[in-house]
């Protein structure tokens, strides 16, 4: 196996625990009916890349709700 493969698994692997780790916290919040975590997240447009991988990595079933707040500098004329 190459280098680049063996580096390419582990990172999938990784993936997959960080995932089933999410999944067991989603799982703790949702037995608590009384308990909804909100997030909120911001960002400018240089760390809209660091969110959508985020994202990417969040189970669909985390318990929880996020807000995004995009910054837009104010345009000038």
């Amino acid at each position: 196996m190459k280098d680049e493969e063996k580096k390419s698994e582990k990172a999938v692997k990784k993936k997959s625990v960080n995932r089933d780790k999410a999944s067991a916290v989603a799982r703790e919040f949702n037995n608590d009916d009384e308990i909804f975590p909100i997030v909120g997240i911001g960002a400018s447009a240089g760390g809209l890349e660091a969110i959508e991988q985020f994202f990417s990595n969040v189970p669909d079933d985390c318990g929880m709700a996020f807000v995004v707040i995009r910054f837009m500098p104010p345009r000038t004329v």
